[in-house]
């Protein structure tokens, strides 16, 4: 996976709005600063089933994951009306894992920091033009974040990822590959 092609400069983000996350009330909405008055404004609401993570919230857009088992999921929302802009597949929608392989890795496995996790938790990077959607058990994607669509799918080569970061032309993956002499996992770093 080569990042450097077609690499758009990071996107203008606001910093006059805030996203706030009710989990009593089952709501998530979008704040930000009123051009009339100076005070915070809600622009949009909505609500939600799970507790979503967010990615950016930009000038136009708030991109938000969407964290359900099984089917996590990228979504940008308007800032103008609250409208979907877009969804970005699920790995189950992508045809690189259109033969079912999260069948046959591990269910739930240990890591390092986090303990016992889902093999389809996700580990997200963002570097504001494009995520990295991994899932514990392995499987990828990079998603542009202005459009939504997959730029590249795939397998880490890990049993389990522990973490996953952005470089300037590269995504990092932290994790474990089984042993077999030992039946043990062995941290490993790929790239």
């Amino acid at each position: 996976l080569d990042l450097t092609r077609g690499a758009a400069p990071p996107p203008d983000l606001a910093f006059d709005a805030v996203v706030m996350i009710s989990r009593d009330e089952r709501r998530i909405a979008l704040f930000a600063v009123s051009a009339i008055d100076g005070a915070l404004a809600r622009v949009w609401e909505r609500e939600v089933d799970v507790r979503p993570t967010v990615v950016r919230v930009g000038m136009r857009d708030t991109v938000l994951l969407w964290p359900r088992p099984g089917a996590a999921q990228l979504e940008s929302i308007s800032n103008l009306d609250g409208s979907v802009a877009w969804l970005a597949p699920t790995f189950s929608e992508m045809p690189a894992f259109a033969q079912g392989d999260a069948d046959e890795r591990p269910a739930n496995l240990g890591t390092p920091l986090d303990g016992v996790v889902r093999g389809d938790d996700i580990v997200l990077a963002s570097d504001g033009t494009r995520a990295v959607m991994t899932e514990r058990r392995g499987r990828c994607a990079v998603i542009d974040l202005a459009t939504g669509k997959v730029l590249w799918a795939g397998t880490t080569g890990l049993a389990g990822v522990f973490d996953t970061e952005f470089t300037d032309t590269a995504v990092v993956f932290v994790g474990s590959k089984p042993d077999a002499a030992t039946a043990r996992n062995t941290p490993i770093v790929s790239c």
